[in-house]
């Protein structure tokens, strides 16, 4: 039941995504932090060494933690590489890009043992997207995680430093994420923004080691070497084919939509602030959605939407959206005060439709398969709220 009511929270809290949203976008002012190392890197696996003749590893700020190595070969060298991991892995598939983390640092020594590796991931391309599996050592044996393993939008080693950090080692172990590309591969040409595999790593995480939602997201804002920042944060260090491409989230604000409606007489000034009040709607993330770790996922929908439909709506769609905002607002203020009639109906019927009507216009603007589950998700749970009372969404809350 707790899942139901907060996804129809969720959705009322998405609707916001146009005003106060974060996007990817590639960095202008950040320049790649030169490599701390060049050269060569020895495999010593367990069927043959590999001499891999163009590394890059980059320390981590504390030069004392961690480390990213970055080595890029080409075919048939990679083909005979992804042969090796298939015969660790016992699972035959053809990668572009594989990851091994390792219990020990690089820079000195520039070789590692197969006992050193402690966990793999395996990209193959699928479409557009990504194929992750994520395979973890135990008992000498790699088991595939399912939880974490998936369709992936793209690579990034604040996800990959996840993975490393708060699933394979803890507690300061020092240890390298070696990424190691087909130089032949051109990308995947993913358009989803969206880092799914983050996602589902974070919720692996959360179940298994309870970790709340501002202690998970607190390595998010400083950037994963080897990408520092000039003027923000929030910077990721994203893999593609061509090369990494430094990015950074910043805050979209929805001046935009809001400057676009005043411009076009569609609505006043006045008007527009009603419709997208910043103070409620933070307020409303967090000290009700952030007071529950499964709400959380709910503040990711919010931040993601906004980076997927940032600079595609439509002026109708604007519109629409501040219109249906002046009631999210009222339905919000009801939910979250104590002085509400509980036994007032949070979501009637013409509000439902409402909303589901605003969806499919959203839809009918951009669609795919990660927003179409999450509006179909969303929208079952509606039916299920629909004529229930501020009381019922509250008890099933607490």
């Amino acid at each position: 039941m707790k899942k139901r009511i907060l996804l129809i929270a969720t959705f009322a809290f998405a609707l916001l995504f146009v005003i106060s949203c974060r996007k990817s976008t590639q960095c202008r002012t950040c320049q790649t932090k030169i490599e701390d190392y060049f050269g060569k890197v020895a495999y010593l696996s367990n069927l043959n060494s590999i001499n891999f003749s163009e590394a890059r590893i980059w320390k981590s700020s504390d030069s004392i933690t961690s480390e990213l190595v970055d080595i890029r070969i080409a075919n048939p060298e990679y083909l005979n590489f992804n042969l090796d991991i298939n015969s660790l892995t016992n699972s035959a598939h053809e990668t572009q890009v594989t990851v091994l983390y390792l219990d020990k640092l690089l820079f000195n020594e520039k070789k590692f043992l197969e006992d050193n590796i402690k966990g793999i991931s395996r990209f193959s391309v699928s479409d557009k997207l990504f194929r992750h599996e994520f395979f973890q050592k135990k008992d000498g044996k790699y088991l595939l995680i399912n939880e974490v393993s998936g369709d992936a939008s793209m690579i990034t080693t604040n996800t990959l430093n996840l993975i490393a950090n708060k699933i394979l080692f803890s507690g300061g172990v020092k240890n390298s994420i070696v990424v190691i590309g087909n130089s032949d591969f051109e990308g995947n040409g993913s358009k989803n923004n969206i880092d799914i595999l983050q996602k589902r790593v974070k919720k692996y995480i959360r179940l298994n080691d309870r970790v709340s939602y501002s202690g998970l997201n607190a390595v998010e804002p400083t950037c994963s070497s080897p990408c520092p920042i000039t003027g923000g944060n929030n910077c990721k260090y994203r893999y593609g084919g061509t090369g990494y491409e430094c990015t950074y989230q910043t805050s979209c604000g929805g001046q935009d939509i809001a400057q676009n409606l005043i411009s076009t007489a569609q609505m006043s000034t006045d008007s527009v602030n009603a419709a997208f009040n910043s103070t409620l709607h933070y307020n409303f993330r967090d000290n009700f959605l952030a007071k529950n770790t499964f709400a959380t996922n709910f503040i990711d929908y919010y931040y993601e939407l906004g980076g997927i439909y940032k600079d595609k709506y439509t002026l109708t769609v604007q519109v629409q959206t501040a219109l249906l905002m002046f009631q999210v607002n009222s339905q919000l203020t009801k939910l979250m005060s104590a002085n509400s009639n509980p036994n007032q109906i949070l979501i009637s019927p013409q509000f439902k439709s409402q909303i589901i009507s605003l969806i499919n216009n959203y839809k009918q603007i951009y669609n795919d398969n990660y927003t179409e589950a999450v509006f179909q998700e969303i929208i079952t749970e509606l039916n299920w709220a629909e004529n229930k009372t501020i009381a019922q969404v509250r008890i099933h809350y607490s």
